[in-house]
């Protein structure tokens, strides 16, 4: 029995990172069956619970390990600071103002959102197991296998959207974390390909990309418009004309892609009621002007350097301009600083990990639920573990 408990506390030990993924997979699976069978409440979804407890234990791992810089650990301090402080002061100078439970939760579970990511970073590269990236690639292919499987049978169960749009999700219930999620996946397979450019990773890659189109969103169109044009531009050696065609045919096949599909007539539709810039923005022009203007028009000087409050999380869903609502200008400047210096930490020459911060930031600026993505939150940081197995910085070292 002993030696049994051993054998299983090396497995743990040694393949921990493999656990926590695949577990952290399964878990959004069962939530996601419940909540499309069912419905399940946001806070009643158990797999924020789990997450906690992963993040507490890669705590404990990393300060067991000294796997930090100490200026990282005091970003992550302040950023954790920040909205407590305008809490606070707003509690204290606003006598109509009234802090219950339930909202300050809110608040502090938004702010390790951001810093989520960076401690499954630190976490997962104490890990030397040869399969912490091979979990990845189970987990993006069976993801891709079981939309490709929707789409052919129609499978309800699978509907991004429901009925009303064109749309195949994989088993995630967060249907707005799912675009990073196969953004994550096509990136991983794209450095795949450009470290061992064979056969079975064209095919995966092929599969990937087809499912992830199948999502539906326009976030996922503009990443592979994003895409095309780098690989044009900076990768591909082709003639202008013949990059021209590319990009033409390129443009054809999204033409007809949402043509077909029902996406443009379903944006036709909101852009005819409500406009150009509504139908484009997917209605976060309307929640800017609903939430965020009154919102910042009632701060105090303070509000600006440190942050403000709004009763509901995430204020507008376009993640540069919810990053300075909740963290003012000193935290938004400090998140950037943190996570450049960890897991954005990329060698100059590394040309795919600086394509992915660029649509990392720019689409997630435009789009939300990027840079507060508790659902991808270990896939980015073992792509971005991945993407530093190159680079000089990738074995962390304590200042």
């Amino acid at each position: 029995m002993l030696k049994l408990l051993n054998q299983i506390s090396f497995y743990v030990r040694f393949y921990y990172v493999e656990i926590i993924v695949f577990t952290l997979f399964a878990v959004d699976a069962y939530s996601f069956y419940l909540d499309s069978s069912q419905g399940l409440e946001e806070r009643n979804r158990f797999s924020f619970f789990f997450r906690a407890a992963v993040e507490l234990g890669g705590i404990l791992m990393i300060f067991f390990n000294k796997t930090y810089k100490k200026k990282h650990l005091y970003h992550i301090i302040i950023l954790i600071a920040l909205p407590v402080m305008w809490l606070s002061i707003s509690w204290m100078i606003n006598d109509s103002y009234s802090i219950n439970t339930y909202n300050a939760f809110q608040i502090i579970k938004e702010s390790n959102k951001y810093i989520f990511p960076i401690i499954l970073f630190w976490t997962f590269s104490l890990s030397s197991s040869k399969y912490q990236f091979k979990i990845l690639e189970i987990i993006y292919i069976l993801a891709a296998l079981v939309v490709i499987y929707a789409f052919v049978t129609d499978n309800s169960l699978f509907y991004t959207y429901g009925p009303r749009r064109f749309g195949y999700k994989p088993m995630i219930a967060a249907h707005n974390e799912i675009s990073l999620f196969w953004i994550i996946g096509i990136v991983y397979f794209l450095k795949k390909i450009k470290d061992d450019f064979n056969i079975w990773n064209l095919v995966i890659i092929s599969i990937l990309l087809f499912a992830s189109i199948l999502l539906g969103t326009k976030v996922i169109l503009l990443f592979f418009t994003c895409l095309t044009l780098w690989l044009l531009i900076d990768v591909v050696k082709l003639s202008f004309f013949l990059k021209g065609v590319i990009f033409v045919l390129s443009l054809f096949l999204l033409i007809l892609f949402v043509t077909y599909t029902g996406v443009y007539d379903f944006f036709k539709e909101i852009y005819i009621s409500d406009g150009l810039l509504t139908s484009l923005t997917s209605l976060r022009s309307d929640i800017f002007v609903e939430r965020v203007i009154p919102t910042v028009y009632s701060w105090e000087w303070y509000n600006f350097i440190i942050g403000g409050y709004y009763l509901k999380l995430p204020i507008a869903e376009m993640d540069l301009i919810d990053l300075f609502v909740f963290y003012g200008i000193c935290g938004s400047i400090v998140y950037f600083v943190l996570i450049f210096g960890t897991i954005f930490k990329f060698d100059l020459n590394n040309r795919l990990a600086w394509f992915f911060v660029g649509a990392y930031i720019l689409i997630g600026s435009l789009a939300g639920h990027f840079f507060t993505s508790g659902t991808n939150a270990a896939y980015i940081a073992l792509l971005c573990l991945f993407l530093q197995k190159g680079d000089k910085y990738y074995n962390l070292k304590k200042v």
